[in-house]
């Protein structure tokens, strides 16, 4: 989110939406104009056509350690780490938007 392509692209096409207070100082510290819109998830509309396509719930966070309090009627579920090994920008984006069609297809719960 901090090499230079990514800021360049959200200082060319911002302000940047975050889900997370901390996503937004980091972005700030680095002048970029920044608001909390949440999880892009909640772009999404609430179903597809075929909504038995839409069975997997998906646990996302940079945090394993919340596995430990989901209750065992939220399962069987994916995890997910938003964390990226990579500072490639276009690396970076098109991971984004993978994963965003894995949610807006398959997911009943994210």
């Amino acid at each position: 989110m901090t090499s230079a392509p990514a800021l360049e692209h959200n200082t060319v096409h911002g302000p940047a939406g975050c889900r997370d207070r901390y996503t937004i100082g980091l972005l700030r510290a680095h002048g970029i104009e920044a608001f909390l819109s949440h999880c892009l998830t909640l772009t999404f509309a609430r179903r597809l056509a075929d909504p038995a396509c839409q069975k997997e719930v998906f646990v996302t966070s940079h945090d394993r350690a919340i596995l430990d309090y989901l209750p065992a009627s939220t399962g069987p579920y994916t995890y997910v780490s938003h964390i990226s090994d990579t500072s490639d920008f276009a690396k970076n984006k098109h991971r984004a938007h993978e994963l965003l069609e894995t949610y807006r297809e398959r997911a009943k719960l994210v």
